[in-house]
């Protein structure tokens, strides 16, 4: 009598996706050997980050708070690990992100570049930190040091900052678009009213040469003051015989580039 064996195939990497799976699944270390790894990097990296050393404040210290720099950190993560590992659950695997489905890839990855941006940004703010001298205003930070001297003053004005209209338009007009597509979740109407209503307020230093002034901001989009001590600075303005403008003055931007 003669016997027959029969053996099935079954081709993981084209049976896999995002919305479907297998008949039979590999066992995960065989399927995914590097995810227990993965978890241990990230879980190092967090740990990491809990115990860097950071430069201890001085007493009096004109800088930014330290609660700020930490929110500042999370909205940035919050922002890059969404957007940097969408692709892999969408596409199905790391295969398929990077070959037949790399657009989405790409626009995924292309959003997430926005969370590394504010880390830099936030790593500035970090690192920020103003010192007095009896001649000068000094901005100190990781670029180095800038010196603001007060006989070069010619004016200190009160700014008001609040995002470019277009920005504003755009973000209402997407909340509109969410809504009329028959998305339930408030949060793109709330975050496109934040947008549209934060103000950032600040100093405007003018230079006698005319040279473009420079902005040291004060407080955040909901009016708090996030940077420590800055009355000091205040006061050696005025004690140097700079006219301070107590009138606000409204202007258009983005605080990162101004």
């Amino acid at each position: 009598q003669t016997l027959y064996l029969e053996l099935q195939f079954h081709d993981y990497t084209t049976s896999v996706g995002a919305m479907s799976s297998p008949y039979r699944v590999a066992p995960g270390w065989l399927y995914h050997p590097y995810r227990t790894a993965g978890i241990i990097v990230m879980a190092v990296g967090l740990l990491i980050y809990i115990v860097l050393p950071r430069r201890k404040k001085q007493p009096g210290e004109v800088a930014y708070s330290s609660g700020s720099m930490l929110a500042g950190d999370l909205a940035a993560v919050i922002i890059l690990l969404p957007f940097y590992g969408l692709p892999y659950l969408i596409n199905g695997g790391i295969v398929q992100a990077l070959t037949g489905l790399w657009p989405v890839t790409a626009l995924m990855w292309f959003m997430a570049l926005f969370g590394v941006v504010l880390l830099y940004y936030n790593a500035w703010y970090a690192s920020y930190r103003i010192e007095l001298t009896p001649d000068a205003v000094c901005l100190v930070s990781f670029k180095g040091v800038r010196e603001c001297r007060f006989s070069d003053m010619a004016g200190v004005n009160l700014v008001s900052l609040r995002n470019p209209s277009w920005f504003r338009k755009l973000s209402l007009a997407m909340a509109a678009l969410s809504l009329l597509g028959g998305g339930r979740s408030p949060q793109p109407a709330g975050s496109a009213l934040l947008v549209a209503s934060a103000t950032y307020g600040g100093l405007e230093i003018s230079s006698r040469s005319g040279a473009r002034p420079v902005y040291i901001w004060v407080t955040n989009q909901m009016g708090g003051v996030i940077i420590n001590n800055i009355d000091r600075v205040m006061e050696a303005i005025e004690a140097a015989g700079v006219t301070i403008n107590q009138e606000p003055r409204e202007i258009e931007g983005f605080t990162m580039f101004m």
